[in-house]
């Protein structure tokens, strides 16, 4: 949804109330962390949707 908007990882994490890193940023995308709840709702505000449109892929291997 960032690169939807043409937007970098610099200028979401500069669109928090309280700036979030890029590598932090990074490291969501990736997969490597999850936000918490708070920067859920953040990252809904910043990229101006609906905080239920942000979804992320459970592992298969965790369901298992």
């Amino acid at each position: 949804m960032r690169k939807e908007r043409g937007m970098t990882q610099q200028e979401v994490g500069q669109g928090f109330r309280k700036p979030v890193d890029i590598t932090m940023i990074s490291r969501w995308e990736r997969g490597v962390v999850r936000p918490t709840a708070t920067n859920l709702l953040e990252l809904a505000r910043v990229l101006k949707i609906n905080p239920a449109k942000l979804h992320f892929v459970e592992d298969r291997q965790d369901s298992l």
